[in-house]
Protein backbone atom coordinates (compact mmCIF):
# COMPACT_ATOMS: atom_id res chain seq x y z
CA UNK A 1 0.00 0.00 0.00
CA UNK A 2 2.80 2.40 0.95
CA UNK A 3 4.59 2.00 -2.39
CA UNK A 4 1.36 2.51 -4.38
CA UNK A 5 0.70 5.72 -2.43
CA UNK A 6 4.27 6.98 -2.82
CA UNK A 7 4.25 6.16 -6.53
CA UNK A 8 0.99 8.10 -6.96
CA UNK A 9 -0.71 5.00 -8.40
CA UNK A 10 -4.39 5.34 -7.42
CA UNK A 11 -5.40 2.21 -9.35
CA UNK A 12 -2.86 0.05 -7.53
CA UNK A 13 -3.70 1.73 -4.23
CA UNK A 14 -7.33 0.75 -4.76
CA UNK A 15 -6.42 -2.95 -4.79
CA UNK A 16 -5.49 -2.69 -1.09
CA UNK A 17 -8.94 -1.47 0.00
CA UNK A 18 -12.10 -3.44 0.91
CA UNK A 19 -14.67 -3.74 -1.85
CA UNK A 20 -16.97 -1.27 -0.07
CA UNK A 21 -14.24 1.30 0.66
CA UNK A 22 -13.96 4.39 -1.57
CA UNK A 23 -10.48 5.12 -2.88
CA UNK A 24 -9.23 8.61 -3.72
CA UNK A 25 -8.99 9.63 -7.34
CA UNK A 26 -5.69 9.88 -9.13
CA UNK A 27 -5.85 13.69 -9.17
CA UNK A 28 -6.62 13.81 -5.42
CA UNK A 29 -3.72 11.44 -4.70
CA UNK A 30 -1.38 13.68 -6.72
CA UNK A 31 -2.57 16.73 -4.75
CA UNK A 32 -2.02 14.98 -1.40
CA UNK A 33 1.45 13.81 -2.48
CA UNK A 34 2.40 17.35 -3.50
CA UNK A 35 1.21 18.76 -0.16
CA UNK A 36 2.27 16.04 2.29
CA UNK A 37 5.04 14.22 0.45
CA UNK A 38 5.75 10.53 0.59
CA UNK A 39 4.55 8.35 3.44
CA UNK A 40 6.35 5.82 5.59
CA UNK A 41 4.52 3.39 7.87
CA UNK A 42 5.26 1.16 10.83
CA UNK A 43 2.86 -1.66 11.66
CA UNK A 44 2.57 -3.39 15.05
CA UNK A 45 0.07 -5.04 17.39
CA UNK A 46 -1.49 -7.18 14.66
CA UNK A 47 -4.51 -9.14 15.92
CA UNK A 48 -6.12 -11.68 13.58
CA UNK A 49 -9.54 -13.18 14.22
CA UNK A 50 -10.51 -15.43 11.31
CA UNK A 51 -10.94 -13.24 8.25
CA UNK A 52 -10.79 -9.98 10.21
CA UNK A 53 -7.80 -8.22 11.71
CA UNK A 54 -6.66 -5.02 13.32
CA UNK A 55 -3.23 -3.43 13.38
CA UNK A 56 -1.63 -0.40 14.98
CA UNK A 57 -0.27 1.71 12.14
CA UNK A 58 1.99 4.73 12.54
CA UNK A 59 2.44 6.83 9.43
CA UNK A 60 4.69 9.79 8.73
CA UNK A 61 4.68 12.22 5.82
CA UNK A 62 7.93 13.64 4.47
CA UNK A 63 6.58 17.20 4.01
CA UNK A 64 3.92 17.34 6.74
CA UNK A 65 5.22 15.89 9.99
CA UNK A 66 2.34 17.54 11.88
CA UNK A 67 -0.06 15.26 9.97
CA UNK A 68 1.76 12.12 11.12
CA UNK A 69 -0.34 9.90 13.36
CA UNK A 70 -0.88 6.48 14.90
CA UNK A 71 -4.19 4.69 14.55
CA UNK A 72 -5.73 1.25 14.80
CA UNK A 73 -6.90 0.05 11.41
CA UNK A 74 -9.36 -2.66 10.45
CA UNK A 75 -8.66 -5.24 7.74
CA UNK A 76 -10.59 -8.09 6.15
CA UNK A 77 -9.29 -11.06 4.17
CA UNK A 78 -10.93 -10.65 0.76
CA UNK A 79 -10.13 -12.16 -2.63
CA UNK A 80 -7.01 -13.88 -1.27
CA UNK A 81 -5.46 -10.79 0.35
CA UNK A 82 -5.76 -8.54 3.42
CA UNK A 83 -7.58 -5.31 2.57
CA UNK A 84 -7.86 -2.04 4.50
CA UNK A 85 -11.42 -1.30 5.65
CA UNK A 86 -11.09 1.79 7.85
CA UNK A 87 -10.38 2.76 11.41
CA UNK A 88 -10.83 0.20 14.16
CA UNK A 89 -10.57 2.72 17.02
CA UNK A 90 -7.89 4.87 18.54
CA UNK A 91 -6.97 3.20 21.82
CA UNK A 92 -6.98 -0.57 21.42
CA UNK A 93 -7.41 -3.30 18.83
CA UNK A 94 -10.74 -4.99 18.36
CA UNK A 95 -12.03 -7.48 15.84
Amino acid sequence: MESAYNDGDADKLGTYFCANRKVMSSSKLQTVLAEKGTMSTTVSNIVVNGEKATAKVTFRFSKASADSDTEYQSYVYEDGAWKYCGLAGSSSPST
